[in-house]
């Protein structure tokens, strides 16, 4: 099978932005080719969608898009994409090989920080209508540290 495409045609394009192996698995690839919109919804009751990157394929055999993590500021529980673009393209890798490793110190930093500069803005952490996706081969965090600059986080640059 091509690098994006299949039997059933070509990868949505929230998919081919983010790692499209040529071997998927079936499942894999009927929730791929599923709306995003059909992905269920969030703690908080908003829709999931395809994330910064697109839909990856897990290890697992599951499809990743986002990686939700929860975590407390002044009091109040936000949610914010662990798969975000303060990450490095490694540590999304780790994740995609291992959920837990959305738990690590480092990049649960990443996730805090995306989430307060989000919030700081007056928006959400998730990628919102409008907004367009990352193009994972060519992402690089440093572009967006740099946007965070004087705000405090601790990944800023």
């Amino acid at each position: 099978m091509p690098h994006n495409s299949n039997s059933l045609g070509p990868l949505p394009a929230y998919v081919a932005s983010g790692i499209a192996p040529e071997n998927w698995t079936a499942t894999q690839l009927q929730v791929a080719y599923a709306p995003a919109e059909s992905w269920g919804a969030r703690g908080d009751g908003s829709v999931k969608g395809t994330g910064w990157f697109g839909a990856f394929p897990m290890q697992d055999g599951s499809i990743a898009s986002e990686i939700g993590t929860g975590f407390e500021i002044d009091g109040k529980e936000i949610g914010s994409p662990s798969i975000n673009p303060f990450q490095s393209k490694e540590q999304i890798m780790r994740m995609l090989k291992n959920m837990d490793a959305a738990f690590d110190p480092d990049i649960m930093q990443n996730t805090m920080d995306w989430g307060r500069y989000r919030m700081m803005q007056g928006i959400s952490p998730f990628l919102q209508p409008g907004e367009e996706a990352i193009n994972f081969e060519k992402h690089d965090p440093t572009y967006w540290r740099l946007r965070t600059k004087g705000s405090g986080l601790k990944s800023e640059y």
